[in-house]
């Protein structure tokens, strides 16, 4: 049994589902044995990668992914970079990709909404335990019959491969500024809440997802484009401040790139994996994870691609937005401030796009794409764990079978 005090516990923490271990992929989705007639395909040792749609479940939303070709790529500005200011542009400097998938389009509402439930989900069973340690006949006699719930309620909360859940926002008027339209581009979450809605996101699914590092997001942008920007009219590809109104539009609505990508310049600008660094000395390609160099504080962290009030100079391929949390969490009550939330622009323009390599991750990308960046930020998590906001559980991907056993009649008069 769980002690009392795991009622109040405000970390919402989920163990990792089998599967996701280091190593060839042996998952089906998205790979074909024969070669497409027609349509994009990445031809791999795996098969044909070929576009798929992915189910979020128990969520009732799905979203697009399409394959992107790997190989040697070079990051920067194409044209002279000398003025711009320093960490503003991607460096200079070459990078050796493996093929990925990547999501046509930024994480809407309608996708991220299910990742911020957690919390109330989360709350009722913390809610249930107590009256279970309690001694609750009524409840152990609905829980014969309910064995999802009853594992979750079981389940021993621990920090080991542990994922926090997204608070509620403080004032959504106001930090929703553009609407909370279900195909908008969820936006305003910190690189760390990016980050843990892939952890949530490849349990749920038993697939490897994550942010993408700033190599693959410039290539996939980029789509074999020389210049720095998409080519012809900015118009025609990109919400940005000559067009948007200033606020965002529901993705999708733009001209595709040549990879099937909409909206990778302007709407929502997108985090991505790296940090501002100089690149370690090699003498050749950087691979993807020498690019992103070692994470260890909590900003400034690297968005890409501008949002709906960037200038053209700053919507281009090599263009970084830098995290700055001070002014970005300005208007912030909470002490400490949010792990989860910024409440300042621009960080009303800031968003994110999934990734899923070819192959499972090994357990230090893992840790790299999806835990803790910096001792600061563990220390903010973990003292609202101890200040009792929030809760604390460990689940795997019955996930949905519980949210849905929840919901019984008989287990919501028990918390009346």
């Amino acid at each position: 049994m769980s002690p009392k005090p795991l009622r109040v516990c405000p970390l919402v923490l989920l163990t990792l589902a089998a599967g996701l271990s280091h190593g060839e992929s042996t998952s089906k989705v998205g790979i074909s044995a024969e070669k497409p007639a027609s349509g994009p395909f990445v031809e791999t040792d795996h098969g044909f990668m070929v576009p798929y749609e992915q189910s979020i479940p128990g969520a009732g939303v799905k979203f697009k992914m399409t394959p992107i070709p790997g190989g040697v790529v070079t990051l920067g500005p194409r044209g002279d970079a000398s003025e711009a200011e320093p960490n503003s542009q991607s460096p200079p400097v070459q990078v050796k990709i493996p093929p990925y998938w990547m999501a046509t389009t930024e994480v809407t509402w309608a996708q991220y909404k299910p990742f911020m439930a957690l919390n109330s989900t989360f709350g009722e069973l913390a809610y249930l335990r107590g009256l279970l340690y309690d001694g609750s006949p009524k409840l152990e006699k609905a829980l014969a019959s309910r064995t999802a719930l009853k594992a979750a309620i079981d389940a021993t909360p621990t920090t080991v491969d542990g994922i926090t859940a997204p608070t509620a926002l403080y004032d959504p008027s106001t930090t929703y500024y553009s609407g909370e339209d279900p195909n908008l581009p969820a936006v305003t979450m910190t690189a760390y809440a990016a980050r843990q809605y892939t952890k949530w996101l490849s349990v749920l699914t038993g697939e490897p997802y994550r942010l993408p590092s700033e190599a693959e997001w410039e290539h996939a942008a980029r789509a074999g484009a020389d210049g720095d920007a998409p080519a012809g009219d900015l118009d025609a590809a990109a919400w940005y401040e000559a067009n948007s109104d200033y606020v965002a539009h529901p993705v999708g609505e733009k001209t595709a790139n040549a990879f099937g990508l909409h909206d990778m310049i302007g709407n929502a600008a997108e985090w991505v994996l790296d940090v501002p660094h100089k690149s370690a000395a090699s003498n050749g390609p950087l691979t993807w994870r020498q690019a992103i160099g070692k994470p260890e504080q909590q900003f400034p962290r690297i968005a890409k691609g501008g949002f709906y009030e960037s200038e053209p100079a700053d919507a281009t391929f090599a263009a970084r937005l830098l995290s700055v949390d001070e002014d970005w969490k300005a208007s912030d009550p909470n002490i400490p401030l949010s792990p989860w939330w910024f409440t300042d622009d621009p960080s009303m323009g800031i968003g994110f796009r999934l990734v899923r390599p070819l192959d499972s991750m090994s357990e230090e990308v893992k840790a790299v794409a999806w835990e803790f960046d910096s001792p600061d930020l563990q220390r903010d998590v973990e003292q609202r764990v101890r200040e009792g906001r929030g809760k604390l559980q460990s689940i795997d991907a019955t996930l949905p079978e519980v949210v849905k056993q929840l919901a019984d009649p008989d287990v919501r008069k028990l918390m009346e």
